[in-house]
This record gives C-alpha cells, structure tokens and sequence, in this order.
C-alpha cells in the first residue's frame, strides 16, 4: 500500500491491485494490470510537467516585464528628480 501511494496510486487502484492479487492463482493477471496502471501514471506526470514547464515559462517572462518596469520607472524618477533639482 504504502508503495502504491508513492507512485501516486488512487486507494482504488491499490485496492484493485490487492484484489487481483489475492484472487489470482499466479501473478501475470495481476503484473499486467500493474503494468497498465503504471503506464497510465506515467502518461499522466508526464502531462503534469509539460504543463509546470508551461507554466514557469510564463511566470519567467512576467518576472521579466516585472523587472523590465522597475527599471524604467527608476530611470523616470532619477530623471525627474535631476530636472527638478537643476
């Protein structure tokens, strides 16, 4: 059980894999059925960090555009104080 929960196994899908363990009399029913569950795991973290990846790309280019603004409104306020102190 405590495997299964750090593959990221729903209780479900480890109380269905219990099942077949007990109720098979050797273990390939229950070895191909792991097999499906982890390919389908697998699929779904790999979607997950395809979408993190998306999603850090985004906030880098934010962070930019934040740094990118600062900068320039810093610029506008040493010019502006320069102008009103000549």
């Amino acid at each position: 059980t405590l495997r299964g929960k750090r593959l990221g196994l729903s209780l479900s899908e480890i109380r269905e894999l219990i099942a077949i363990y007990d109720a098979a009399k050797d273990e390939h029913a229950q070895v191909e059925r792991l097999q499906q569950v982890l390919r389908n795991r697998r699929g779904i973290l790999e979607q997950q960090r395809e979408d993190i990846e998306v999603v850090l790309g985004e906030i880098a280019a934010f962070e930019e555009q934040c740094r990118k603004f600062l900068e320039g409104n810093a610029n506008t306020s040493r010019q502006k104080a320069k102008a009103a102190g000549k």
